[in-house]
């Protein structure tokens, strides 16, 4: 029981079970000229590569963490909003295979956790996240062939005291997948007084995007 507790932490915080279910998400051509979103490369020192396509207005930071490949951030009165891609190597993503980690997250959730949103809050880290809600959890979709979960989240963030995001609720739409015995994580979140539908299918079209070239 401990072990399986410790290997869903790793899942949702960041395997052989089948699931036939899956939603396709990857974005239309179509919804990338809406949102006028162009092509972003992002590159991890083990020779992986994707890209993804942002609004042009999103400008890239190189990231002094050692977790975050790369950030795309806008901060001012009429935009707050980042997009980081982040990176995870364990014993477990070395041992797992892209489909069996989204299987067997789908069916821990499900089966065990019984599809409870609170299990997610409770294994957050809750001194980073306070006001703390998770508003949705899927593990069951598909982006350019590959297999994804999906966790959004409502919380004000802990790290941002002594700035000006201070205080305010970030509405984040995360998205998680391995490739090349990593787990990568595309973190989309906006800053202010937002509803999730205020921006959910503009996160859906850029994470829809997501492609690994290598």
């Amino acid at each position: 029981m401990k072990r399986f507790y410790l290997l869903i932490l790793f899942l949702i915080i960041g395997c052989n079970s089948e699931s036939s279910n899956y939603t396709d998400i990857t974005t239309p051509e179509r919804d990338i000229q809406y949102y006028e979103l162009i092509e972003r490369v992002v590159v991890d020192d083990n020779g992986t590569s994707m890209t993804i396509m942002l609004p042009e207005y999103l400008i890239k930071q190189e990231s002094s963490l050692p977790q975050t490949i790369n950030s795309f951030e806008l901060f001012n009165e009429e935009t707050r909003m980042m997009v980081a891609i982040d990176k995870l190597e364990s014993r477990n993503t070395l041992n797992v295979s892209n489909k069996d980690y989204i299987d067997a997250t789908n069916k821990a959730f499900t089966d065990e956790w019984n599809s409870d949103l609170e299990k997610i809050e409770e294994v957050l880290p809750q001194q980073i996240y306070t006001n703390l809600q998770a508003v949705s959890f899927r593990a069951d979709l598909k982006i350019n062939d590959k297999y994804f979960l999906e966790r959004v989240l409502y919380y004000i963030d802990s790290r941002l005291e002594g700035t000006e995001l201070e205080g305010i609720m970030s509405v984040e739409y995360n998205y998680k997948t391995i490739h090349n015995k990593r787990q990568y994580s595309i973190n989309i979140v906006f800053y202010g007084d937002y509803t999730i539908a205020s921006h959910y299918a503009f996160a859906r079209s850029i994470a829809g995007s997501i492609k690994f070239i290598n």
